[in-house]
């Protein structure tokens, strides 16, 4: 039973550590030391005023002051004009955008740099908005000529995320990238990596305690004055010793009818 018991726990800390290293191992190799990745920079041309995504709905219960991960977003206007890249709540940019043209990004896919690769949906309008950087409801933005970067921690609620130019002019064409940012992602990885060869390491040793064989101990046989057991001269050279039986109350008791055998005292003249 013991072994059964052993050997089962052995098992499982094995398969427990070799699935906690292999995610960390996959954080690790994704992630990197930095623990940041981004996407392949892909070109978007629109004749729209403004590029947007779709509403990021974020209800993570985040504790306050705690840094989840931060996205990052950065542009660089193919045109020659000025860029500008901002997110903010959803109610607001919305709000600003209405009855303005624009297009919101559904999805990135195919080989980067092909402008075929997006999708988009456009939103009608005839409008023309004011320069967004005029706008105070922004939680990050940038604006200016050459790339414009953007970070954001991740925080509870509903966001939009906008590129347009600077102006607020129509015919928008950048170049974006899009990242996200979680430093202890690798710490997480790597940990788990650790944690993972120490649950290995110990159902190794689970293991090798609940299958390995015992020692053979040698046997104790008892004897009665006159048995064959006590007069047979050849069982010292037994794995067994001979010694006396149990002694019951009211009996004396014998002397061993035979000893271990004991190596001889080298000192005796």
């Amino acid at each position: 039973m013991r072994k059964v018991v052993l050997g089962l726990i052995g098992g499982l800390l094995i398969l427990s550590g070799a699935i906690a290293m292999f995610f960390g191992a996959l954080l690790v190799g994704v992630f990197g030391g930095d623990g940041r990745i981004d996407t392949d920079p892909v070109r978007i041309n629109s004749t729209a005023t403004a590029l947007s995504s779709d509403i990021a709905r974020i209800d993570a219960g985040l504790p306050s002051g705690f840094n989840f991960a931060e996205v990052y977003i950065s542009a660089t206007s193919v045109s020659g004009k000025d860029v500008f890249v901002g997110v903010g709540p959803a109610r607001d940019v919305l709000s600003y955008l209405s009855g303005v043209p624009y297009d919101v990004v559904t999805d990135v896919s195919g080989r980067p740099g092909d402008e075929d690769s997006i999708n988009l949906r456009r939103v009608r309008g005839e409008g023309t908005p004011p320069a967004p950087s005029a706008e105070a409801f922004w939680v990050e933005q940038s604006s200016g000529s050459g790339r414009q970067d953007i970070s954001w921690p991740i925080k509870s609620g509903k966001y939009l995320f906008v590129v347009m130019n600077a102006d607020g002019s129509p015919n928008v064409d950048v170049q974006a990238t899009v990242g996200i940012s979680a430093p202890w992602l690798f710490s997480a990885g790597l940990g788990a990596v650790i944690a993972g060869l120490v649950l290995i390491i110990l159902g190794a040793v689970s293991l090798f305690f609940g299958f390995r064989k015992g020692k053979n101990r040698p046997e104790l046989v008892y004897a009665t004055p006159g048995s064959s057991v006590a007069n047979d001269e050849t069982a010292v050279d037994r794995p067994s010793y001979v010694a006396n039986p149990p002694v019951t109350p009211g009996e004396a008791a014998t002397e061993p009818a035979q000893s271990p055998p004991r190596e001889a005292d080298e000192s005796a003249p």
